[in-house]
């Protein structure tokens, strides 16, 4: 199976880089705002975020990303720093405005936390999805609003901990 995934994504990476929409609108950016992220408990916590992002095509976009976001740590409620990678495919109805959907993956550092009396260093990781959109108000800023859902999940003293990471993001984006 992991050898079917290989040479799909090999596939899709050749195929998008020989596309003759990679020359006209492509674009990357890099963009830095804030979310509000709803941990397992309920409780919503803000992080800064750091996001790089590349689309190809003319309407239709495709493309990826990744982003490092910055979170208090609070071990007992299962959260601390995490850094994605996702995969974008959009359609852009109006000049600058993108809508678009995502997959990713997130890996987060909750570091130390205590389940049923077993205390170890802890990273989490787990497959999401998403929407967005960004607008270019002029021709290198713009705004990005993103949602995302991260099932994340990890090992603890034999006990699988599986919890969801939810994220919504609005941030400042420089094109370039």
């Amino acid at each position: 199976m992991k050898t079917i995934l290989k040479i799909l994504t090999s596939i899709s990476i050749l195929a998008m880089l020989s596309t003759s929409s990679l020359a006209s609108d492509s674009y990357a950016e890099v963009s830095l705002g804030m979310s509000s992220v709803k941990k397992s408990d309920g409780k919503k916590e803000n992080t800064t975020d750091l996001t790089y992002s590349f689309l190809f095509g003319d309407k239709i976009k495709y493309g990826g990303g990744f982003g490092y976001h910055l979170m208090k740590k609070d071990t007992k409620n299962a959260s601390g720093n995490y850094i994605d990678f996702d995969i974008k495919v959009g359609y852009e109805p109006f000049k600058d405005l993108v809508g678009y959907v995502l997959v990713g993956y997130a890996f987060q550092d909750i570091g130390d936390f205590t389940y049923k009396g077993k205390t170890d260093d802890v990273m989490s990781k787990g497959l999401g999805y998403g929407l967005g959109f960004s607008y270019y108000f002029t021709r290198r800023i713009g705004l990005k609003a993103e949602y995302r859902k991260y099932s994340m999940d990890f090992d603890i003293a034999k006990y699988k901990v599986d919890y969801d990471l939810d994220a919504t993001l609005v941030a400042l984006s420089f094109k370039f």
